[in-house]
């Protein structure tokens, strides 16, 4: 799955789509779309500069939380953002969980210089059902949304 979004130089406009990139095969083999809703919930929200709804899938016992939440409050005021992700395999654990990986890409423009950087990782996620919602549960590296990360050569 790819999510995608970005706001013009204007803030006026927004696009934010969801692209599924997965063969019929593979969707009905691995397809649990609730799940690549909440991850589509993320994307979206941190290209629609809302920090607080690209955290809210994430349940509150993840040991990097508020980590990560800092780093999405400082990604979304220092940098107009498109993001996609792409699942790339998932794997149930039990009944209630799913480890899913993924490849998420940043597409960063630092609201003060203009300058674009692009950012890649695939990631891994645990995702648990509480109260019959998806949540993530942990989530790594989280190196990828440190807003102080910068390109190699930079």
């Amino acid at each position: 799955m790819a999510v995608t979004g970005l706001r013009s130089a204007g803030g006026a406009a927004l696009l934010a789509g969801l692209v599924l990139t997965c063969g019929a095969l593979v969707c009905q083999a691995q397809g649990n779309q609730d799940i690549r809703n909440r991850l589509s919930d993320v994307a979206v929200a941190l290209s629609s500069r809302d920090p607080a709804n690209a955290m809210e899938p994430f349940d509150k016992s993840f040991s990097n939380y508020q980590k990560l939440s800092d780093y999405f409050i400082a990604l979304t005021s220092g940098y107009q953002l498109a993001t996609e992700v792409e699942v790339t395999d998932e794997e149930d654990t039990t009944a209630d969980a799913v480890k899913v990986s993924v490849r998420w890409t940043l597409h960063l423009i630092d609201r003060q210089t203009r300058s674009t950087e692009n950012r890649s990782a695939d990631l891994t996620l645990q995702m648990v059902k509480k109260k019959g919602k998806w949540k993530i549960a942990d989530l790594s590296p989280l190196d990828l949304f440190d807003p102080q990360q910068k390109a190699p050569g930079r």
